[in-house]
């Protein structure tokens, strides 16, 4: 009978060592930190998001012209992650100063190292702002056919500051797992309300044919309207892994 009272104490003892210890796997499991990547994209189909043609029966000079774009850059400033996990505000900043091309494979602005957990009321942030050096907030270059069937050349230059701060699904940070916040820059909404008549009513460029140029110094009224459309055109996710949440 002492022999299996014995016994059993031993297990019971060997037990509790046991899940102490699983306790305590878990738990630095569930510390440290994981980094997201951020990136700035180019969302956009080349001279096809109007199916309208210049011998349509609508006026082709009082729509927006398709445009196809060869070069599309950014300055971001800043990137942010802001999100709640548990009774705690997360808010981390990151200054990059990097000039992104949006149309390249890999259009990679920086990372935020975050601590392990479930976050919710999550926000995204990307500070755009013109270079101390040359560098513009955003500059795109494309080209569209006008109404005479002629292919022109467009530069749109912008140097304000955009503050994007965007909404991003709930999300579980772990370790072990790649995180990557994906923000989409739409380009085919840039010229919307803009007609291809008043691209070509635009600033030409003297030293180039067929070239017209939008700057806050010239065409201002069209830069406005861009500048406007630039609130308006972007959206972020987040992948885990390669799948988007």
């Amino acid at each position: 009978m002492k022999k299996n009272l014995y016994t059993a104490i031993i297990a019971l003892s060997a037990l509790a060592i046991s899940c102490k210890k699983d306790n305590g796997a878990n738990k630095t499991a569930q510390t440290g930190s994981a980094k997201i990547s951020y990136f700035a994209q180019a969302k956009t189909i080349n001279g096809a998001k109007s199916s309208l043609k210049l011998n349509d029966v609508i006026d082709s000079s009082a729509i927006s012209p398709p445009v196809t774009w060869s070069s599309a850059t950014i300055f971001i400033d800043q990137i942010s992650f802001n999100g709640v996990t548990g009774n705690n505000t997360v808010d981390s900043t990151i200054t990059v100063q990097k000039k992104v091309d949006m149309l390249s494979a890999n259009p990679y602005v920086g990372d935020i190292q975050l601590p392990v957990g479930s976050y919710n009321n999550v926000k995204s942030r990307l500070l755009m702002r013109k270079s101390q050096h040359s560098d513009l907030t955003f500059e795109l270059s494309g080209t569209f056919v006008n109404t005479k069937g002629v292919v022109t050349s467009l530069y749109i230059g912008n140097s304000d500051l955009f503050n994007v701060n965007l909404n991003v699904n709930n999300v579980a940070v772990e370790k072990g797992s790649t995180y990557n916040m994906v923000f989409n820059f739409e380009l085919n909404k840039v010229l919307a309300g803009i007609t291809i008549q008043q691209l070509e009513n635009a600033y030409k460029d003297p030293n180039r044919v067929n070239a017209v140029y939008i700057s806050s110094s010239v065409s201002v009224d069209l830069y406005n309207k861009i500048k406007s459309n630039w609130e308006n055109l972007s959206s972020v996710y987040i992948t885990k892994d390669g799948k988007q949440l």
